[in-house]
C-alpha cells in the first residue's frame, strides 16, 4: 500500500505585515497551524486548516508583534 506524503519542510516568508506559511498538504487532511513566541510557553492553534488542493497548502496571517517559532500538526491522516 503506497504511503502518502508528510508534511515535510515548512517554508516561511514574511512581508512588513504578513507572515505566510507554506508545507505539504493532502486533500481533505486537518493541520493545525500553531505558534509560541518562546519554546517555554506551549504552542497555541491559529486554527484549522484543510487542504483543498494537492500539494502546497499556504496560510497568511498577520506578522506577530514578536519573534517566534511554527509548527504545523496533521489532525486527521
Amino acid at each position: 500500500m503506497p504511503t502518502q506524503p508528510g508534511i515535510g519542510a515548512i517554508t516561511l516568508t514574511a512581508n512588513a505585515r504578513t507572515v505566510f506559511i507554506q508545507w505539504n498538504g493532502v486533500v481533505g487532511h486537518t493541520y493545525s497551524l500553531q505558534f509560541t513566541p518562546t519554546l517555554l510557553r506551549p504552542f497555541a492553534a491559529t486554527g484549522p486548516v484543510i487542504a483543498q488542493t494537492p500539494g502546497v497548502q499556504t496560510v497568511s496571517l498577520p506578522l506577530p508583534g514578536e519573534a517566534g517559532f511554527y509548527r504545523v500538526v496533521e489532525l486527521t491522516p
